[in-house]
C-alpha cells in the first residue's frame, strides 16, 4: 500500500511551486491540482475515489488550492497540512493576476466578478483554516518556504520523500522570472478595505 498527502492553500500561496520542487522526487507523484476531473471537479466522492486508486500504484501528494474548503471530509488520506501566506501578498497576487496584465472593458469586467466571488470563499476559508489549526492541522509557513532552505527540507521529511534534498540551485529556478505588476497599495481602496475586514484578524494571528 502506497502512501500520500494533500497540501491545500490559497490561491497565490505558492502551491505550485511547493508541488513542483516536491516532485522532484523519483519515488512520489506529486501534482499540483492533480485529482481534478472534468465532469465530477472537486466533488470529495471522486477525490477520495482518486486517493484510493493512487494507494494502488503509487505514493502521491497533492498540492491543491481547491480543496482547501474540503479537508475536514476527505478521509482517505495519511497527512494533511495548510501553506499561509500574508494575506496582503495574496490580494496583490490574486489583482496582479486578474486585473493588473490588461485593460480591456470586459476583462476588467469578468475579473472584478472573478475577485469578489474570491472574496467570498475567502472569508468561508479563514473559518475553516482556523479550525484546522485547532485540530492540529500542520501549517507550513510561505515566508519560510520560500526563503529557508532548511524549512523546505523538513517539508519534504514531512512528507516522508527519502530520495530528495533540495539546494539553493533548485530553488532559484522556480519563478525566477515573476515581476511584480503592481503594489498592494495601488489596489483600490475599496478592495483592500473589504479584504482587510476579512482576513487581518486571522492574518495577524497566525501569519509569520
Amino acid at each position: 500500500m502506497y502512501k500520500n498527502f494533500i497540501i491545500a492553500g490559497l490561491g497565490g500561496s505558492g502551491t505550485k511551486f511547493l508541488a513542483t520542487m516536491l516532485n522532484k522526487s523519483e519515488n512520489w507523484n506529486v501534482r499540483h491540482e492533480g485529482m481534478r476531473d472534468n465532469v465530477e471537479g472537486w466533488n470529495v466522492e471522486h477525490i477520495e475515489k482518486c486517493l484510493q486508486n493512487k494507494r494502488t500504484i503509487e505514493n502521491f501528494g497533492d498540492v491543491n488550492g481547491f480543496v482547501r474548503n474540503k479537508l475536514h471530509l476527505i478521509k482517505n488520506v495519511d497527512k494533511k497540512a495548510i501553506i499561509l501566506r500574508d494575506t496582503k501578498d495574496i490580494l496583490r497576487s490574486w489583482y496582479d493576476h486578474w486585473q493588473g496584465w490588461n485593460t480591456d472593458k470586459k476583462v476588467k469586467e469578468y475579473a472584478n466578478h472573478r475577485l469578489y466571488n474570491l472574496f467570498v470563499h475567502t472569508a468561508w476559508t479563514v473559518k475553516n483554516f482556523e479550525n484546522y489549526i485547532k485540530d492540529g492541522i500542520k501549517v507550513i509557513q510561505f515566508s519560510e518556504m520560500v526563503s529557508n532552505l532548511d524549512y523546505l527540507n523538513e517539508i519534504i521529511k514531512w512528507c516522508e520523500i527519502t530520495d530528495l534534498v533540495l539546494t539553493q540551485n533548485d530553488v532559484k529556478k522556480i519563478n525566477s522570472h515573476y515581476k511584480k505588476r503592481i503594489t498592494y497599495n495601488e489596489i483600490p481602496e475599496r478592495d483592500r478595505f473589504l479584504w482587510e475586514q476579512i482576513t487581518e484578524k486571522f492574518n495577524k494571528k497566525y501569519i509569520k
